[in-house]
């Protein structure tokens, strides 16, 4: 195998994947670890990007000598790096904002999903978010790439990524396809996953996977998600736990170029704000266990916690737009309720439950419905997933 870069001999590379595979070994089971030496990343991030110092966003490329050392030191670095900029418009009265629109993952991450999708040779795997394509030459190396098949709502992503692939002798099955369709035409799979966030499971990832089978994906997107590892059963439903960690994706998309999120409340919406009191203190959504507990309430709302001048503040933004923002015991709110309240009950609820973790929490998916239980699928709580986006 050789590299696609001439800068970077295949020597080095070997050198530098050698060191990342020994960073992931505490995560990931040996078969992947043997995978994360063998693919050269920075074949998939010949660029990335770092805000600088005034916080703006600025290339770091391979091709450029002067970057080179920077560049090679970041790639093979367990690092989550951005690769393609995007922008949102949150309204007319903020300026867009230009983000991260796709990156390649945190190595760890990565390695930590691949070894908890359980994936082994022999089996079909489905990848819902090709990105870079280094996710899916790792499914290659250690399934073969005649059992891997990876689609992404961008078809230039696709297309870069299939030629970075092929540079390697990778093949595999590649679509540009809206994710939350899967792919029937390759259909069944035994293993699904998902390198997005998204607030309801498709069902039909569940109607695309053999009985037996399994999908992770990150689950109850909304700044708060976990990832989630479901079991399709014979009878067309999914059920598993939430597993201990998040994944922090973006948003599966729908479209190449949306990107929506919640903006922060502008100046003139406190115009028409209306004030009430609370006893939950803010702090509250400062707790990682609390703050998912609370998404599931929230839907595909938004809810954030930060400190400023010694004092706890927290930010709730609801699905339809309404508003509110508490310091200590004051709550200031707008829309057509108030968001807050929401908070205060999912609080008393998850009091009432013994403050549950989110491995104590599972989902369960049926052609029809979905909803997390607590501690078993037959549990007397459950609670619906809402399916608003």
């Amino acid at each position: 195998m050789t590299s696609a870069t001439p800068l970077v001999t295949d020597t080095e590379w070997r050198a530098h994947a050698a060191a990342l595979a020994d960073a992931v070994a505490q995560v990931a089971d040996p078969g992947w670890v043997e995978a994360f030496a063998a693919v050269p990343r920075h074949v998939f991030v010949p660029r990335f990007f770092r805000r600088d110092a005034t916080g703006e966003l600025v290339a770091i490329e391979g091709s450029d000598l002067t970057q080179r050392a920077q560049w090679l030191t970041e790639v093979y670095s367990d690092t989550a790096l951005t690769t393609q900029l995007g922008q949102i418009d949150p309204g007319a009265t903020l300026r867009p904002l230009t983000i991260s629109a796709s990156s390649s993952t945190k190595p760890s991450l990565m390695a930590r999903m691949l070894t908890d999708l359980h994936a082994h040779p022999g089996h079909q795997v489905l990848e819902i978010g090709t990105g870079t394509g280094y996710n899916a030459a790792l499914l290659c190396q250690r399934l073969t790439d005649r059992r891997v098949h990876s689609v992404d709502i961008h078809p230039e992503l696709v297309t870069t990524a299939g030629t970075r692939l092929a540079s390697l002798d990778y093949y595999p099955q590649l679509a540009c396809l809206d994710g939350a369709r899967g792919w029937a035409e390759h259909a069944p799979y035994d293993r699904i996953i998902a390198t997005c966030g998204i607030s309801t499971i498709p069902y039909s990832w569940i109607a695309q996977t053999r009985p037996g089978g399994l999908i992770l994906t990150e689950a109850l997107a909304g700044g708060h998600g976990m990832l989630v590892r479901l079991t399709v059963a014979d009878d067309g439903t999914a059920c598993g736990h939430f597993l201990d960690y998040p994944g922090l994706f973006m948003t599966l998309r729908h479209t190449p170029h949306r990107i929506t999120r919640p903006a922060e409340l502008p100046p003139e919406a406190l115009h028409g704000a209306r004030h009430t009191s609370t006893t939950l203190d803010p702090a509250v959504l400062a707790d990682p266990a609390f703050a998912f507990f609370c998404q599931l309430h929230l839907g595909s709302g938004r809810s954030s916690h930060h400190v400023t001048g010694g004092a706890s503040k927290a930010t709730v933004v609801a699905p339809d737009g309404s508003w509110a923002q508490t310091t200590s015991d004051l709550v200031t709110f707008d829309g057509t309720h108030n968001p807050w309240r929401t908070v205060e009950a999912a609080h008393h609820t998850w009091t009432e439950l013994g403050r549950p973790p989110p491995t104590a929490l599972g989902l369960t998916v049926t052609p029809h419905t979905q909803h997390v239980w607590c501690h078993h699928p037959d549990s007397s709580w459950t609670h619906p997933v809402s399916h608003d986006r």
